[in-house]
């Protein structure tokens, strides 16, 4: 907490804002990406950047984000 709230609250913000306008996706890449202290020297490279192996889970989180939108479009 650099003094605006924690990861949490503001993951959390930016999901209840997606949550009310409906048609905004959103991706939960701390839930996602199962990215945390005891794990981070494998996906990032510095506790703020991706490396290769958080760059293909990025996208592994973005695939399916796609994916699923894509059905609920075809509804």
């Amino acid at each position: 907490d650099y003094g605006g709230g924690t990861i949490d609250e503001y993951r959390d913000a930016m999901k209840a804002v997606a949550e009310e306008y409906g048609y905004v996706l959103f991706l939960d890449n701390l839930e996602k990406m199962k990215v945390d202290d005891s794990n981070a020297d494998q996906f990032m490279l510095d506790f703020l950047h991706l490396n290769q192996n958080g760059r293909e889970r990025y996208v592994e989180g973005l695939m399916e984000l796609i994916s699923s939108a894509e059905e609920i479009a075809s509804e």
